[in-house]
């Protein structure tokens, strides 16, 4: 009776990872056939970036933007999605978030999960799909079959504005202090560039493809409610000031609104604010700099 229950777990393992491996592969074939990548005609400054853009522009308010941001996006994701969208569309500027890199380490993107949420996956390149498989073998399993079953029922898209309408920062802000009451400023990793490889390469593919292309590459700093108070800069903060003076940064990070209803928490907006903040730059335009303008602004 053991010899046959080994026997049969021998034939069932590899039969069972052949069928993961093959709805995987399904499913990023179907992904990539139903994602859109058009814009509307009169559409010229195109949106790519994380949930912070999604959050942040409106662009229903701003004539001829056209916002497809999605949640936990990277500039590898970015540079996946502009490279089509600029083929399919004519686009004079393309504005992409500007992060501080801590959050986004080579040696944690083969286990942060909501980076593969995306569907961007669905048209990656080599590199992040040889990460995509390095999952931990326990969390193997459940996740793809999971996320197939999510991605498979709900339809595909790249992105949009999202009319967040709830404001959790009073709460946060509570949580916020107390800890700053005990331990200070929350000290973010400070590793060297290296560590950022990945994103850094990604980035730079997009500035030659903006080039490329004769588009205008804007870094925005979206608003956030007083993050210099809870955290330091990471080290990376300064690589942009290495990058191709051709690049504008917009950096909003400290634009003031009426009061703190505006936030949905600390490094998002709600509706009201993402309202307020398109009428904003509807009305005074985007303001930009260089990478060396920018950094003498900055005190942190």
């Amino acid at each position: 009776m053991k010899h046959r229950f080994i026997k049969t777990l021998a034939i069932a393992l590899p039969l069972g990872l052949l069928l993961i491996l093959g709805l995987k592969f399904s499913t990023l074939y179907y992904l990539s056939s139903q994602l859109d990548y058009s814009m509307p005609h009169n559409s010229k400054v195109l949106l790519l970036g994380n949930s912070q853009g999604r959050n942040s522009i409106n662009d229903s308010i701003l004539t001829g933007w056209t916002n497809r941001c999605i949640d936990a996006e990277m500039y590898s994701g970015v540079y996946l999605a502009a490279e089509r969208m600029l083929e399919q569309n004519k686009v004079d500027t393309l504005i992409v978030h500007m992060i501080d890199f801590y959050s986004y380490p080579d040696n944690s993107i083969s286990t942060n999960m909501l980076i593969y949420k995306s569907e961007r996956i669905a048209i990656a390149d080599n590199e992040l799909l040889s990460r995509l498989w390095k999952l931990d073998g326990s969390m193997m399993v459940s996740f793809y079959l999971l996320n197939d079953l999510h991605v498979l029922t709900v339809p595909a898209t790249i992105g949009g504005y999202e009319a967040w309408d709830f404001h959790f920062l009073r709460k946060e802000m509570k949580q916020l202090n107390s800890r700053l009451k005990r331990r200070g400023v929350v000290h973010t990793p400070r590793p060297s560039l290296e560590a950022y490889s990945m994103q850094i390469s990604y980035l730079e593919k997009i500035i030659d493809l903006c080039k490329a292309k004769g588009v205008q590459l804007v870094l925005m700093n979206y608003p956030k409610y007083k993050r210099n108070v809870f955290y330091e800069r990471s080290k990376s903060w300064d690589y942009y000031l290495s990058i191709d003076s051709c690049v504008r940064i917009a950096d909003y990070e400290y634009f003031q609104f009426p009061d703190s209803t505006y936030y949905a928490n600390s490094i998002h907006l709600n509706y009201r604010g993402a309202e307020y903040f398109s009428n904003h730059l509807k009305t005074h335009g985007l303001k930009t700099m260089t990478p060396a303008q920018w950094r003498k602004t900055r005190n942190d």
